[in-house]
């Protein structure tokens, strides 16, 4: 069972917890803790360091977390450190994403290139890319596709 900060309370100072932290109401403060859930009427000025990070309300602050979601109601300004990140449509976030180690990763390890991919990938050239914008009937938009030209002169496109 979670510890609960609820909407009615306002904290000024840092929290540490061994479990599960819910919060509801006002942090002004940094945050420790296994996993977090930040409801929607939730707003944490401050740092967070959790193992799961669950945001639906607003965090100004950098989030250091294994795997962080951030739901269509969350309000994120600050950079998020993650192994794994979810930021799902309708999510407002404006800083930095920066991959952080996996415990199975090694240190000196290269990354992949876009050649280990695929063996024809260095030679793939951008023939234009299409930024439509389509008018859903709500009202959203989301680009079209991407064209690109292939080796062998044919051309390819990503929706």
């Amino acid at each position: 069972m979670p510890s609960i900060i609820s909407a009615e309370l306002r904290i000024i100072g840092d929290l540490v917890c061994q479990g599960d932290l819910m919060i509801e109401g006002l942090v002004e403060g940094n945050i420790k803790c296994q996993s977090i859930t930040v409801g929607e009427s939730a707003t944490i000025a401050g740092e967070i360091e959790c193992e799961t990070a669950r945001i639906c309300g607003r965090v100004k602050g950098q989030i250091n977390g294994r795997a962080v979601t951030l739901t269509p109601t969350a309000r994120v300004i600050g950079d998020i450190r993650h192994e794994n990140i979810a930021i799902e449509y309708g999510a407002y976030f404006e800083g930095q994403l920066r991959h952080r180690e996996t415990r199975d990763s090694k240190p000196n390890e290269e990354p992949l290139t876009l050649s280990d991919l695929h063996p024809q990938a260095a030679e793939i050239r951008p023939l234009s890319v299409v930024a439509k914008q389509v008018r859903e009937p709500k009202g959203e938009r989301m680009p079209v596709r991407a064209d690109l030209a292939l080796p062998n002169g044919k051309a390819t496109s990503a929706h």
